[in-house]
């Protein structure tokens, strides 16, 4: 091989080098969309932790679910969430509450909602702060009418709570112009459980969504007692709109909207904001100087 075609060759295998490199240099956006998102949901993740459960007399302390059951985003609303994750407040292995935190358009700003299964009072706090000191329940557990008895099987009892909770219709309706929007069941339950010492033989929490944003929640449970089981249920909204839950024709439960009565952290259910961006902005900080040390 002559000089002149040697350097040819030279050139050419260089040009492909500098475009291979380029190439992979280029940042797929994908990429960088998966690791935002990891980001900001392990941002929710601590926060939801810096917060925590006790009954009003400081003699029980109630467990937060280590891990989210449930990420979630809402688009179809103006002030919807980007991204969304749910946790539950157990006594053992009984969800106590419920709580979502959320990172919410236009300007990240992360709201909060709590909402209580009991009915007890219950205080909640970050970093000694009394946030949300709720004293009874959303709605009392009551007894599934026409429901067969639960199962035998862990099996065929997750299929009996599956049709349970499809006979329920849930509703929320815009607070300006009324219209009412129709909640999808989740048909995978977020949590499922047993509580022999308060003779729960089965329980699931199920979500009611729009987009896969919570909006309702249904405590379902097998209860048994002096030997006779029966399927009990009791709802947590997830949401300040006005909810309504019917069966066929016939009303179940139904809440005014948040914002229509006096919002106070006594109440069952609360809506408030936690963190402005700044507190996202500074644990993404926090996060990148983790990743340049490594």
């Amino acid at each position: 091989m002559n000089n002149s075609h040697l350097n040819r060759f030279l050139l050419v295998t260089m040009f492909g080098f500098i475009s291979a490199v380029a190439v992979c240099q280029e940042v797929d956006p994908r990429s960088a969309e998966e690791s935002a998102t990891r980001v900001r949901r392990e941002y929710l993740q601590q926060l939801a932790h810096q917060y925590s459960l006790a009954s009003s007399s400081q003699e029980e302390t109630f467990t937060l679910t280590e891990d989210a059951l449930l990420f979630y985003s809402n688009p179809t609303k103006a002030l919807g969430s980007t991204h969304g994750a749910s946790f539950l407040w157990l006594d053992g292995k009984r969800p106590v509450a419920a709580c979502s935190f959320s990172i919410r358009r236009p300007n990240d700003s992360v709201g909060l909602e709590f909402s209580s299964f009991v009915d007890a009072a219950l205080e909640c706090r970050r970093d000694g702060e009394l946030i949300w000191n709720p004293r009874t329940w959303n709605s009392e557990p009551a007894k599934i009418s026409g429901a067969p008895e639960p199962a035998a099987q862990a099996t065929r009892r997750l299929v009996q709570m599956r049709a349970v909770a499809r006979q329920f219709r849930s509703t929320c309706y815009d607070r300006r112009s009324g219209e009412p929007t129709e909640l999808r069941l989740l048909p995978q339950p977020l949590y499922r459980y047993e509580d022999v010492n308060s003779g729960v033989v089965d329980g699931a929490v199920f979500a009611y969504v729009i987009s896969n944003d919570p909006e309702l929640l249904l405590r379902l449970e097998a209860i048994e007692s002096n030997g006779t089981r029966v399927w009990q249920g009791s709802f947590a909204r997830m949401t300040s709109r006005q909810l309504a839950v019917t069966t066929e024709k016939t009303a179940i439960w139904e809440v005014a909207n948040y914002y229509d009565g006096v919002r106070s952290s006594n109440r069952p259910y609360l809506e408030a904001g936690a963190e402005g961006r700044e507190g996202l902005e500074e644990f993404q900080r926090s996060q990148s100087q983790s990743a340049d040390i490594r």
